[in-house]
């Protein structure tokens, strides 16, 4: 929810001392980095609208289908105007906690919109 709301208050209850958000930027490790994610967010996408798709979660796993529906500045690899897209979230859970998570975007959607790029 912190994505959505942009509030930072239950991060540290939810996200693991050790964790680890694997990006095509590369490697983010701990708390801080997922706060400054989601500020980073906040600033550069505006109404943003989330959905979630589908989920699967087993005892150490959840998979999320999501769509992202609104407004970009165009600084964060998405083109700047409205989008709509979607991603699989992958978490990985350890002593009830967020230790890892993977982001894999739909590459089609992905080229359409960098073709529709003002």
């Amino acid at each position: 929810m912190a994505f959505a709301t942009g509030n930072q208050d239950a991060i540290d209850v939810v996200i693991a001392d050790d964790y680890m958000d694997h990006t095509s930027s590369g490697d983010f490790k701990g708390r801080d980095s997922v706060k400054a994610n989601i500020a980073t967010w906040h600033t550069n996408l505006k109404d943003v609208k989330m959905e979630r798709l589908k989920e699967f979660a087993d005892d150490e796993y959840a998979v999320f289908w999501m769509r992202f529906i609104g407004n970009s500045n165009g600084r964060m690899g998405i083109p700047t105007g409205p989008f709509d897209m979607t991603t699989i979230q992958v978490v990985r859970f350890k002593d009830g906690r967020a230790a890892e998570h993977w982001n894999y975007m739909d590459m089609k959607q992905m080229m359409q919109m960098m073709q529709n790029r003002k």
